[in-house]
């Protein structure tokens, strides 16, 4: 196997993120490590180099910005036959690559394989943005189905801070570059369209509960600023990935879908003067989910349709 980090300047967590992985017990199947450089700035660099002692491992540096360029960079880098991908900012469970590496033995025709993400937030959210954005309360990508190893069933889902892939399984399937985050976009769901292609092409995605992670939830993710941009760029994600919802349009974006922005809306301008901080805080959340959606909408109508698989 080959184990996957995608990173762009974040030295100081992926150091953390090494110094876990280079401490943990390998199979005698994990073969190297790849650090996808994503054009940062910082000293990124220098810091994987000085775990190059400790385990094979190449970096590689990927000019293309966003996260689905690099991953489809560690794709292509890899010369094993599953690539095990994880995150920058994440500390792995000592059992990790012990769990992946059996569930492959198990499950040898599975294409995709995923685990339980937890989320570590290094400060206490504010509570009531929690309630407000649900993305907060479970860490953005936060995970765990409470189920035996095996194989998972749609529409439950793997995400890409804790997700394995066999190689030959994907054909020409790669994470599309039109989603996943980027600097200045928050965008999501480039792993979840992959699942869907391999899923309707009839293969399986095999849930790993031994295959822990715990993923770090910046201080700056928990920002209303933040969460807004989230919600607008997390709409835009599933409209590419799903297509515009159902309803009559104008200029591709559903009247029901413009009728919520414009209700939305009111309704935080209404529980502002009320001082409804909780209400005027989900209204603002659906205002920039709908806003993105029409968005991404209106991008599919001028490019002739929606994206399939």
């Amino acid at each position: 196997m080959t184990v996957a980090i995608c990173t762009w300047n974040r030295a100081t967590l992926l150091r953390q993120t090494l110094e876990r992985l280079v401490k943990i017990p390998r199979p005698g199947t994990a073969a190297e490590l790849i650090v996808v450089d994503n054009g940062s700035t910082d000293d990124t660099e220098s810091v994987a180099q000085q775990f190059a002692d400790l385990i094979p491992m190449r970096i590689i540096r990927e000019s293309s910005p966003g996260l689905s360029n690099a991953r489809n960079r560690a794709l292509q880098e890899a010369r094993t036959t599953h690539v095990l991908f994880t995150d920058d900012d994440v500390l792995v469970d000592e059992q990790w690559l012990h769990a992946f590496s059996d569930a492959i033995v198990e499950n040898p025709d599975a294409a995709a394989f995923g685990g339980p993400i937890e989320p570590w937030y290094p400060t206490t959210p504010d509570p009531v943005l929690s309630a407000a954005f649900p993305a907060l309360s479970w860490g953005f990508c936060g995970l765990d189905h409470h189920r035996p190893l095996g194989v998972l069933p749609p529409p439950l889902e793997i995400f890409g801070a804790n997700f394995g892939v066999r190689v030959d399984a994907l054909g020409d399937l790669r994470f599309d570059p039109r989603l996943g985050p980027k600097q200045g976009y928050f965008g999501t769901s480039e792993e979840t369209l992959l699942i869907d292609g391999l899923r309707a092409r009839g293969l399986n995605v095999v849930w790993v509960p031994g295959m822990r992670v715990r993923h770090y939830v910046a201080p700056e993710r928990m920002t209303l600023d933040y969460l807004l941009a989230f919600y607008h760029d997390f709409a835009k994600g599933e409209a590419r990935r799903k297509g515009p919802p159902v309803g009559a349009r104008v200029l591709g974006v559903p009247r029901w879908v413009l009728r919520q922005v414009v209700q939305a809306r009111a309704r935080a301008l209404w529980n502002r003067l009320r001082r409804n901080r909780l209400a005027e805080l989900i209204a603002l959340r659906e205002y920039r989910y709908y806003s993105g959606m029409a968005v991404e909408c209106f991008a599919l109508y001028r490019e002739g349709g929606r994206t399939t698989v």
